[in-house]
C-alpha cells in the first residue's frame, strides 16, 4: 500500500524519545529471556538467524530484516543459527501528540523486510546512533533525535496493511485537511462527524489520540494561527480579521484570542509592531 500524502503532516508531529543504540555480537549461548519492557525496541539483524516470541506468537528473522519489540507485551528472542549473531538494538519511544504509538498507528508487522537500498540506509543510521551513544560528542542528543526522525520517515512506506486504527488516522488527517481548507466557514462537531461517518464522541476520542486535542480545539488553533499572521499586517481591521478566520462576533473573537494568546488582538498587533 502506497503512503497517503495526508500522513506527511502526521509524521511532522511525531514525538520521539531516544533511549540508546547498541551493537551486539552474540555468542552461541545468547538469548533474551521473556520480558515486558516500558520502551519500544527495534532490532536490525546483520548476521545470523533469530526466533522471536512476541505476544505468544512465533516469528523467524534473518539477516537484513528488522524486528519490532513492542512495549507492555511479553517478548523473547533466541539464536537459531550456528553462526554468531550480529544485531543493532535501538531503544526509543515514538508517539503522536495524543499518545498513539507510531508502530500501532501504522500497523507495522513484527518482522519487516526492507529492500536493499532501505536496509543500507537503516544500517547506516544504526551505526551513526551507536557511535553517538558511545562517544557522546557535543550536540549528540540533537543529532540522535534527527537520525531517529530520519529512520521513521524512511520506514513509513513499509507500514502494514490498513487496520481499524490506521483508518481512524486517515479520518483524522482527512479532517485536518478539510479544516485547513474551510476554517473560514461555519464548522461544527456534527459537521465534522458526518465527513468521516463517526459519532461525535468517537471522533473526539480518535482525534485526541493523534493530535492531543478535540476537533473543535484544533480548529480554534488553526483559526488563531491565521489570525496572528493577519494581525501582523495593517491591511485589515480586527473586525475584518474576525470574519476572515470564521467568526462573526468581534467581541467573542477577542475573548477567545485573549484566552489562548494572553492578550487581545489589538494588543497583539501593537506588540508585534514594537518588535519591528
Amino acid at each position: 500500500m502506497k503512503p497517503s500524502a495526508s500522513w506527511e503532516s502526521l509524521l511532522d508531529q511525531l514525538r520521539i524519545e531516544y533511549g540508546s543504540a547498541i551493537f551486539h555480537h552474540c555468542g552461541p549461548e545468547w538469548r533474551a529471556i521473556p520480558r515486558v519492557l516500558p520502551d519500544e525496541q527495534l532490532h536490525l539483524i546483520h548476521t545470523g538467524k533469530l526466533e522471536y516470541t512476541i505476544g505468544g506468537k512465533l516469528y523467524r528473522a534473518q539477516p537484513c530484516q528488522v524486528a519490532f519489540c513492542p512495549p507492555g507485551i511479553e517478548w523473547s528472542v533466541r539464536r537459531v543459527s550456528p553462526a554468531y549473531v550480529d544485531l543493532t538494538v535501538i531503544h526509543f519511544q515514538a508517539r503522536f501528540p495524543g499518545g498513539r504509538r507510531y508502530l500501532e498507528a501504522f500497523g507495522f508487522p513484527a518482522i519487516l523486510i526492507p529492500d536493499q537500498p532501505l536496509w543500507t540506509k537503516l544500517t547506516h543510521i544504526g551505526r551513526e546512533l551507536c557511535a553517538l551513544d558511545k562517544q557522546e560528542p557535543p550536540g549528540h542528543a540533537l543529532k540522535e533525535l534527527a537520525l531517529m526522525h530520519e529512520f521513521f520517515h524512511a520506514f513509513y512506506p513499509l507500514r502494514g496493511l490498513t487496520t481499524a486504527v490506521d483508518r481512524d488516522g486517515e479520518r483524522v488527517f482527512k479532517l485536518i485537511a478539510f479544516m485547513r481548507q474551510h476554517y473560514r466557514e461555519r464548522i461544527t462537531l456534527e459537521m465534522l462527524s458526518k465527513q468521516v461517518f463517526l459519532s461525535p464522541n468517537h471522533l473526539t476520542t480518535v482525534f485526541r489520540d493523534y493530535t492531543g486535542r478535540s476537533p473543535i480545539d484544533y480548529l480554534i488553533q488553526l483559526r488563531l494561527e491565521e489570525a496572528r499572521q493577519l494581525l501582523q499586517s495593517p491591511e485589515h481591521t480586527v473586525g475584518e480579521i474576525t470574519e476572515m478566520v470564521g467568526y462573526d462576533d468581534p467581541a467573542y473573537f477577542s475573548r477567545l484570542f485573549r484566552n489562548h494568546v494572553g492578550m487581545s488582538p489589538a494588543e497583539f498587533r501593537r506588540h508585534r509592531r514594537s518588535l519591528i
